[in-house]
């Protein structure tokens, strides 16, 4: 336990240092409130157009789709997208740790900081995946808000929840899948390719050769969608998912991400060297 707290301490201290969890704030900042801040300036600019020129018709159908319901809609399906860009820039920030700290072969940060290598795997799992996972939601809860001050309507609790919960398990699994890999190789780097790849070929083989559109982490942000697409078209928030698809698919992704987290410590364990032998004098 005390190796797992001395871990957690350094990684906070470094994440502090390095402005590392203000970086990823932001990043969920500017996802929530990007899209109804257009939505709301492009149709005040296109009101005003249209009240200096007189024009109808064309253009304000083409503002349609930034007002109200429709703007609504599209501002929370932009936020669930955006989990595979916002995937993306989260990983490259969080490069340092998924391996970046590590000399090839050798564990000899975690040696040197006195850590074990569960003192050394088990807080980065323990800190950012679930971190990631709480911001979502929270910035599902802004973008909701963003929505009623820019676009005048919003969302039931009930829909940002299941929004939220669904972006967020999704995130977290690509983090931990990232953070397995960039430990695992040592190649933070490369390991935000390998995970993009991942993610698509994974997403592609099972639905299109499987035929499985459940029960996956790459279903979650698809239920998402639905969950929006059902409010929107005024059906019960759950038809097409369902409870028991939404407990065991998040259910199935965590034991996925603890899994993953076995993996990494396995690796650190299975590659630690004593770095003070065969020294050359």
């Amino acid at each position: 336990m005390n190796q797992i707290v001395a871990g957690l301490k350094k990684e906070l201290l470094y994440s502090w240092r390095s402005l590392r969890f203000m970086a990823i704030v932001l990043v969920f900042l500017g996802n929530a409130l990007f899209y109804p801040l257009m939505c709301g300036l492009m149709s005040s600019l296109g009101d005003m157009e249209m009240a200096d020129m007189g024009a109808m018709g064309d253009l304000d159908a083409m503002l349609a789709m930034y007002r109200g319901e429709q703007g609504l809609y599209m501002s929370m399906v932009s936020f669930v997208s955006f989990a595979g860009l916002g995937g993306i820039i989260i990983m490259i920030l969080l490069s340092q740790a998924a391996g970046g700290e590590q000399k090839k072969r050798s564990i000899i940060v975690p040696q040197v900081a006195g850590l074990s290598p569960m003192g050394y795997i088990l807080p980065k799992f323990i800190l950012y995946p679930p971190l990631v996972f709480i911001m979502t939601v929270l910035s599902a809860f802004l973008t909701n808000a963003a929505c009623q001050l820019f676009i005048k309507v919003s969302y039931p609790v009930e829909v940002v929840w299941v929004m939220g919960i669904l972006t967020g398990v999704s995130l977290m699994f690509t983090v931990c899948l990232y953070m397995f890999l960039g430990i695992s190789l040592v190649q933070p780097g490369l390991s935000v390719i390998y995970v993009v790849v991942a993610d698509t070929v994974f997403s592609m083989v099972i639905a299109g050769f499987f035929f499985v559109n459940k029960y996956t982490p790459w279903n979650l942000t698809d239920m998402a969608v639905i969950a929006i697409t059902n409010h929107s078209e005024e059906r019960d928030v759950f038809s097409g998912i369902g409870y028991s698809n939404i407990a065991v698919t998040v259910m199935i992704t965590l034991f996925l991400c603890v899994l993953l987290m076995l993996g990494a410590l396995f690796s650190i364990v299975a590659k630690r060297t004593d770095n003070t032998a065969d020294e050359v004098y």
